[in-house]
């Protein structure tokens, strides 16, 4: 759950057969558990550059998947897409789903990371931080 790939409230690469203690429950994988566990094999030739880096060490990106995909699905809410970025108060509301009590935490070093990296912008707005996704000028096509 710590790695951003299976959250507290959803979960879609493991099935538990629950039994009369945690000792002997069954876990077995989803058909997307199946697909993401495949991408872990030895034969990584068929993937591009950036899904060996992502899958080869995806525990280590997870956090920062979980954090990046929050704020994509704010930013594109159908209902009311929000382009000015999410308050912090909202968004560690959101990582509480995988995170618990630690969100807020999480929130801080992941958002410190990604605005080094130019994939998102925090701004202040009043006394609250702001976040919102870019993209990295290294990214932008001129043309």
């Amino acid at each position: 759950m710590n790695f951003g790939l299976v959250g507290r409230r959803t979960n879609d690469l493991f099935h538990v057969d629950k039994s009369g203690s945690k000792g002997e429950d069954v876990l077995s994988l989803t058909a997307v558990g199946r697909d993401v566990a495949e991408k872990f094999n030895d034969d990584m030739s068929g993937l591009t550059p950036v899904e060996k880096s992502l899958y080869r060490g995806l525990h280590m990106y997870g956090h920062y998947v979980a954090f990046l995909g929050e704020l994509e699905r704010y930013m594109r809410e159908e209902d009311d897409p929000h382009e000015d970025g999410i308050l912090k108060a909202d968004l560690v509301e959101r990582l509480k789903a995988y995170y618990g009590n630690e969100a807020d935490s999480y929130a801080g070093y992941c958002g410190t990371l990604c605005e080094r990296l130019g994939l998102i912008i925090r701004r202040r707005d009043g006394n609250q931080m702001r976040y919102k996704l870019t993209l990295p000028r290294e990214w932008e096509t001129t043309g």
